[in-house]
């Protein structure tokens, strides 16, 4: 909830908190598999709180614009580069 509320409060956002976010939808990706997804079960509503798909996608322009070097490291696991396949963004290292 307190994600939720920081974005729609559109509030300043920590490298480190945005660094959380992409960490939970890469962890997460596969709740969308899930029995409960098309029933908007509790990881849907997660994932929505979490800023959803539009949150995932603004999490790696921001990751990638100020934090490239880690960016890169974020690459190297199947599951992150599962993610911006997810999100329709490219999987290349600067």
């Amino acid at each position: 909830m307190a994600r939720a509320t920081q974005l729609a409060n559109q509030r300043n956002v920590s490298l480190d908190t945005v660094k959380r976010m992409i960490g939970y939808f890469s962890r997460h990706l596969v709740d969308k598999q899930g029995a409960t997804w098309s029933e908007k079960g509790k990881g849907f509503q997660a994932w929505l709180l979490w800023g959803g798909d539009p949150g995932a996608r603004w999490a790696v322009r921001i990751l990638r614009r100020e934090a490239p070097d880690w960016f890169d490291t974020f690459l190297e696991g199947p599951r992150n580069r599962a993610l911006l396949r997810h999100l329709g963004l490219s999987v290349r290292r600067r």
